[in-house]
């Protein structure tokens, strides 16, 4: 069974990034009220998941709340162009998770074209993609942070999958096995911040 996601999804995702580099002032407002929301119950260890370029995310004031920042995401060059930005007293405590597919699916998706999946087909794939994200990243962190991750999701299935008829019902699978990702990823008594997309 592919464990990587298809060199098409993986362009796509590296390319969204690329387009949103130099976006770092326009997130100005977002980043700010995200940030906040993390900060506001924050402490110990942290995990972004869809890190990205990380215009989003004020590195800074979160690292004098967290001890360690866990920055998740495909694109390991967006990581590492993030964390090149940042001073040497931040930087060492951002930890670079990549490449780590955060839908814990995206390998699955071109299997599904032209596939009809049955109730018990689309909770397996749900059950998988929990599994192999909470594999990929085995501890468990006090914070766990999806930033605009579902509308990311949503979209590579549209991306990978066209027009499937049951192109709803595979992203309302992925959707709550990101959601129960999010839960076992977090340590008992720690918090999940869900941020979505506007656009």
């Amino acid at each position: 069974m592919a464990t990587s996601p298809p060199p098409f999804l993986l362009r796509h995702h590296r390319d969204n990034n690329r387009a949103t580099s130099d976006g770092w002032d326009r997130f100005a407002e977002h980043r700010r009220r995200q940030t906040d929301l993390v900060i506001e119950h924050g402490g110990g260890t942290l995990a972004v998941l869809g890190a990205g370029n990380c215009n989003d995310l004020d590195l800074e004031r979160l690292a004098g709340t967290f001890d360690s920042i866990h920055l998740v995401d495909l694109d390991e060059e967006a990581l590492r162009g993030a964390r090149a930005r940042q001073t040497a007293e931040v930087a060492a405590k951002l930890v670079l998770r990549a490449p780590i597919d955060v839908s814990g699916a995206l390998a699955e998706l071109p299997r599904l074209r032209g596939k009809t999946l049955s109730p018990g087909q689309l909770n397996e794939l749900a059950r998988a993609a929990v599994d192999r994200m909470v594999a990929a990243l085995p501890e468990r962190f006090d914070t766990v942070l999806s930033a605009c991750l579902l509308s990311q999701i949503m979209h590579s299935c549209s991306v990978a999958l066209s027009s499937h008829p049951q192109l709803a019902h595979i992203g309302q699978a992925l959707a709550v096995a990101h959601l129960r990702a999010l839960l076992a990823l977090t340590r008992p008594g720690g918090q999940v911040v869900f941020v979505r997309s506007e656009e």
